[in-house]
């Protein structure tokens, strides 16, 4: 996370691909449209992986296992959509 972020609450939880040391069930990918855009993300896309993709670009080109992609202004509105449709607080 750059510098400028980490006074986001939870910011401490994320880290950069390049930083990633262990297998995790879920890699999720968002506001990426294409694989390209995922950076060093792409080590991760591999078929033994748990993929997701949520994006608001209907260019996406579906490179996850798993894609949830609306022709929305901005994935925040992806995600509340996704958040309405689970019944998330």
């Amino acid at each position: 996370i750059p510098e400028k972020y980490l006074f986001l609450q939870g910011a401490e939880n994320y880290v950069f691909c390049k930083e990633v040391n262990k297998k995790y069930t879920l890699y999720v990918f968002m506001d990426c449209a294409s694989i390209g855009q995922t950076g060093e993300g792409c080590v991760f896309l591999s078929s033994k992986n748990l993929t997701l993709n949520i994006d608001h670009h209907i260019s996406n080109d579906g490179y996850a296992k798993y894609n949830y992609i609306l022709n929305y202004a901005s994935c925040c509105e992806v995600l509340y959509s996704l958040a309405k449709k689970l019944n998330l607080p």
